[in-house]
């Protein structure tokens, strides 16, 4: 101990030519350790010491380094130490584990300049938010990644890092890593050089700027896009919200115990998640209080609570509120009247209402339906290989993000504009104003449409698509499975790479009655374009597709177009009626009949019950084939009354 006190005297007196202390010391009790750090290696301090007059963050950081032990927004930090902890920092809002910064390094540790200047980007980002928040985390592991690369290539200054050390840096980052990771990575060490290049007077090497500002476009739209958060498929979220529900309004309270009650109050989170589109983390602090009640031309409308922590990582937050319907309100309102709390995750974290959820969804999987042969790409979380009635099956598992972009994508289809959904989600960027929103066609059901496409074909070599390309297309098809090895195809797995090869050969794109299959793969429609549109809209785009077993769709269809026909004949508008005429009978030359044609065709094949078995959309309008002939008939010989 006496040792240890001597190595701190003759430490502290060690002085630079301006009579402060160049190494810093820390004497730990608890460990009977010394922690030195040279705040001179490489003439760091010297370099800012020696700019005299200073700027006003030159003067301050000079007199940060003279003393050791720092009081950092109530957080006491010792310089010289390798750990920082700024856990008194955390609150209510903040639900992020990581609240320290460890300087040590596996290996070769970080050099005594480098762990200086790391030391003082950090203090310099927390000074100046007031707070620590979320990035600087981030920040710091990627300029502690770069420094241990710079010190494996032998450079000690930064002043001595050049443009091709950067761009051998980051080249080897992205073997490893995103090209979004990569953007984060040249974003922060620029702002790493430029607070150097302020503390020191040291004018940054432009081609280190120019290697540092340039994005690799392609490379970051493709990595964003296969990023974004995926769109759960609609069925599951049907079952899923069916059965919280269930569980939630027929659960008597006074058979719970506490383990119970707080598995209980867990449902109600994921539920709630579900129906409003908040993050994962702020549920756990949506208020007791939580639902507004206002009046709407006499109509009752409910709105819920709840606490912004995004882009507030520090002491503040911001009080919102997104819609609450009848159910959102009925289960808390249930919740309220047995157990009071301050907030609705009271104790509970967001790893245990994961966890629990990822059970849930394991433990009902038989009443979700989220079962299959393959991992199902749309759901995100790691799936759960099983034995089930004697089968290896994957229990496929959402992650709780999901539910948000579920919400939003629900609401853009129900025809909220993007200023209504950025608001109830809590955006004010105009950046990310229709950040989450799907389309569910696009997302969800053009690869699963493709997969059972390439299924039909391998299962049924007579099937035909009809349409105006609809002899190309199947020809195209059948060439593309021709050249294929038989063995590849009977694969269960290998349908889904066929079908992505199908797709990046010739797009398919599911629509109500058929689908769109372009003739190549840049051959996407100009959405801002009227004339593509119209021509969609209408029907009338020659890359629109349909099969027989939609007939079932176009029965219906010209049923309710006989509707309209009636409605404006008999209240007298003959003009109108004989356009409703005209675009019956064309829909019956064009979609209805030809299907039927195909129907009984494919019957005469593989037999009426074989078509019914795989078919079983079409049952209806087999068992009722000779009535809707005549009704046809009867249309198309039918001309408007003079």
């Amino acid at each position: 101990m006496e040792q240890t006190k001597n190595i701190i005297d003759k430490i502290d007196t060690i002085q630079s030519d301006n009579e402060v202390p160049i190494i810093l010391s820390n004497y730990e009790p608890t460990t009977d350790e010394v922690s030195r750090l040279n705040i001179n290696s490489n003439n760091l301090y010297n370099d800012i010491s020696s700019l005299e007059p200073y700027t006003i963050i030159q003067e301050e950081y000079l007199d940060l380094i003279k003393e050791n032990h720092l009081n950092v927004f109530g957080a006491d930090i010792i310089f010289s130490s390798k750990k920082w902890d700024f856990s008194n920092l955390k609150n209510d809002f903040n639900k992020y584990k990581q609240h320290s910064f460890n300087f040590n390094v596996k290996g070769e540790p970080l050099t005594d300049f480098y762990e200086t200047f790391l030391k003082l980007f950090v203090l310099n980002a927390i000074l100046e938010d007031g707070s620590l928040r979320r990035y600087l985390i981030n920040d710091f592991y990627f300029i502690k990644v770069f420094f241990v690369y710079l010190q494996s290539k032998n450079v000690y200054l930064l002043e001595n890092c050049t443009e091709l050390t950067v761009n051998d840096f980051l080249t080897l980052q992205r073997a490893i890593t995103a090209e979004t990771t990569i953007v984060k990575y040249q974003t922060t060490i620029l702002k790493m050089f430029n607070f150097y290049s302020i503390l020191t007077n040291k004018e940054i090497n432009q081609n280190v700027i120019n290697v540092l500002t340039k994005r690799n476009k392609n490379s970051l739209k493709i990595t964003q896009k296969n990023g974004l958060i995926k769109l759960l498929p609609n069925s599951f979220m049907k079952n899923l919200t069916k059965l919280l529900y269930d569980d939630i309004i027929n659960t008597d309270f006074n058979n719970l115990n506490n383990i119970e009650l707080k598995n209980y109050r867990k449902e109600i989170l994921i539920f709630i998640l579900t129906q409003t589109g908040i993050r994962p983390e702020e549920v756990l602090t949506v208020p007791y209080d939580c639902i507004v009640k206002d009046d709407l031309n006499n109509i009752d409308v409910y709105f819920m609570k709840y606490n912004i922590t995004k882009s507030i990582y520090g002491t503040g937050v911001e009080e919102t509120q997104t819609v609450a319907n009848e159910k959102v309100v009925k289960i808390i309102s249930k919740l309220r009247d047995n157990y009071i709390g301050t907030y609705l995750g009271d104790k509970i974290s967001y790893g245990q209402l994961r966890d629990f959820f990822y059970q849930y969804c394991e433990e009902n999987c038989s009443k979700l339906e989220n079962i299959s042969d393959l991992p199902i790409d749309s759901f995100m979380a790691k799936p759960l290989r099983k034995e089930i009635n004697g089968k290896g099956k994957y229990i496929n598992i959402p992650r709780l993000k999901q539910f948000r972009v579920y919400f939003d994508s629900e609401l853009k289809r129900r025809g909220f504009n993007d200023f209504s959904r950025a608001k109830l989600l809590g955006h004010h960027d105009e950046k990310m104003f229709d950040y989450y929103g799907r389309d569910v066609t696009t997302l969800e059901e053009d690869i699963n449409f493709s997969q059972i496409l390439i299924k039909d074909f391998i299962n049924d070599s007579s099937l035909k698509i009809l349409g105006p390309k609809g002899n190309i297309y199947t020809k195209r098809i059948r060439k593309f499975l021709d050249k294929l090895d038989k063995k590849k195809i009977q694969g269960a797995y290998n349908i889904e790479e066929l079908s992505q090869e199908l797709m990046n050969e010739m797009p398919i794109r599911t629509k109500l009655g058929g689908c769109c299959i372009k003739p190549y793969s840049n051959a996407e429609c100009n959405k801002n374009d009227n004339t593509d549109e119209y021509l969609c809209s209408y029907g009338l785009c020659e890359n629109q597709c349909h099969f027989f077993y939609n007939c079932m769709y176009y029965y219906d269809k010209f049923h309710e177009m006989i509707d309209a026909y009636n409605h404006n004949s008999n209240a007298g508008y003959e003009k109108f009626a004989s356009k409703e005429l005209y675009k019956i009978q064309q829909m019956l030359k064009g979609k209805l009949i030809p299907e039927l044609e195909e129907l009984n065709r494919m019957i005469e094949i593989n037999g009426v019950e074989t078509i019914k078995n795989n078919y079983p959309g079409v049952v209806e309008i087999i068992d009722n084939y000779s009535k809707i002939k005549g009704e046809i008939d009867l249309w198309m010989n039918k001309t408007v009354k003079n």
